[in-house]
């Protein structure tokens, strides 16, 4: 025999529940009760049970129940403005949430695909498990993340796995991470960090406020530092290096050609490691030609495959120049000074010592204030003189002024071509 059911309150469970018609009913206490529906139900032989339960839970749907055979997608249009289906959830005027796992936090946040998070007024996550946290946060492409406030329309984490977290910060290479207020990471893998830090090369870095890192591999890192090349290296504020593989360290650093190094600050315009493989080392140093090396204070190697070594040590002219000692020159080509203050200016020159001079092509001045002032002549002494064509003046104030003379000993002094003052203070007046 079948047995009439009808749908009644129960208050004990808070919820509406079958019941057969002859069970007392005591409604629900307030206003509804007036308006509870009786819905009637009659459980046919055990066969048809379920068809009978299906067509009972669907009558109750009309009562407020949610149904969870919808598709994975809630709108959060009506009050009181949260819904979640078996799989996405939205809470917030005007939010929604779309496929598995999606969720929508915050007055119109969208999460648009499978996985995705959106937390905030109008945030929206666009990607496949992609995350947008913050006001207008925007994140587009596979799990991809932005964190932060988002006020300009083109930015936002928008590639594959990029991160952006900041203000206005973008993020749009493939796995790029920006950090920082304005902050830009546009190449892939690419790494910027800083207020209006940029990198857009592959694999670029680029840590510091206004730091710049455009080149391929490139790092910037320091205010203002800006590495625009294949694999270039600028480090310090406003450290700049403009070619491939250069490498700027320190303050206001420069290097600008290909292979160049600049290491140490720079507050003098027109220093830094200015040509293909040259090399710079200290305050204010100048390396100008290929292959050029200065190391020192204010030292500058302005010869090719020249070497300034010290302070205000300085090389010039066609190459091969070397400069070593404090206020040294050698200023012609394969030009040598060592020591302090010691010049060396004629083609081939040699002045070994402080204060040494050589002024003459292939001429060779060794000692303190030594000085040879003709073609191939040579000096050794203290401030022995050599002031002729092949001569030769050997020992203390040794001076030999004629030519093919030679002067030596102490104090010795062959005047006259060819001539020979040998022994100290000897004197050659006359034809040797």
């Amino acid at each position: 025999m079948n047995t009439t059911y009808c749908s009644i309150w129960n208050e004990s469970l808070g919820a509406w529940v079958a019941a057969s018609e002859s069970t007392r009913t005591r409604g629900k206490r307030s206003a509804s009760r007036v308006a509870a529906a009786r819905i009637a139900l009659t459980l046919p032989p055990s066969g048809h049970l379920r068809n009978a339960i299906a067509t009972a839970l669907l009558a109750m749907s009309g009562l407020g129940w949610s149904s969870l055979a919808q598709a994975q997608s809630v709108t959060c249009a009506p009050a009181p403005y949260n819904a979640y289906d078996s799989t996405a959830s939205c809470m917030g005027l005007g939010s929604a949430a779309s496929g598995i796992g999606a969720t929508a936090l915050g007055a119109s946040a969208q999460a648009q695909l499978l996985g995705g998070l959106s937390v905030g007024y109008a945030s929206l996550s666009a990607g496949q498990n992609s995350i947008s946290l913050g006001f207008q946060a925007y994140s587009s492409a596979i799990n991809s993340i932005y964190l932060g406030a988002r006020t300009a329309p083109t930015t936002g984490a928008t590639a594959g796995g990029a991160i952006g977290i900041g203000t206005d910060v973008t993020a749009s290479g493939a796995n790029a991470i920006a950090t920082g207020s304005v902050a830009i990471a546009s190449g892939a893998n690419a790494v910027a960090t800083g207020l209006l830090a940029i990198a857009s090369g592959d694999n670029a870095i680029s840590l510091g406020a206004s730091s710049k890192a455009t080149g391929l591999r490139s790092v910037a890192q320091g205010y203002q530092a800006n590495a625009a090349a294949l694999d270039a290296v600028a480090q310090g504020t406003t450290a700049t290096a403009t070619a491939q593989n250069a490498i700027a360290v320190g303050f206001q650093s420069v290097a600008t050609q290909l292979n160049s190094v600049y290491i140490g600050s720079r507050t003098a315009a027109g220093t830094g490691a200015t040509a293909v493989g040259a090399v710079a080392i200290g305050t204010d140093v100048t390396a100008s030609k290929d292959n050029a090396t200065a190391i020192g204070f204010q030292s500058k190697a302005d010869a090719a495959t020249s070497v300034a070594l010290g302070p205000n040590a300085a090389t010039s002219g066609a190459g091969g120049a070397m400069a070593l000692g404090s206020g040294t020159i050698a200023s012609n080509v394969n030009a040598v000074a060592l020591g302090a203050a010691s010049q060396a200016t004629a083609a081939g020159a040699t002045a070994l010592g402080t204060f040494a001079t050589v002024t003459g092509g292939n001429a060779t001045a060794v000692g303190v204030g030594a000085n040879s002032s003709a073609n191939f002549a040579f000096a050794g002494g203290y401030q022995a003189h050599a002031a002729a064509e092949n001569a030769v003046a050997v020992g203390t104030l040794a001076n030999a002024t004629g030519i093919s003379s030679a002067a030596l000993g102490n104090l010795a002094n062959a005047s006259a071509d060819f001539s020979l003052a040998m022994g100290n203070q000897a004197v050659s007046a006359g034809i040797g």
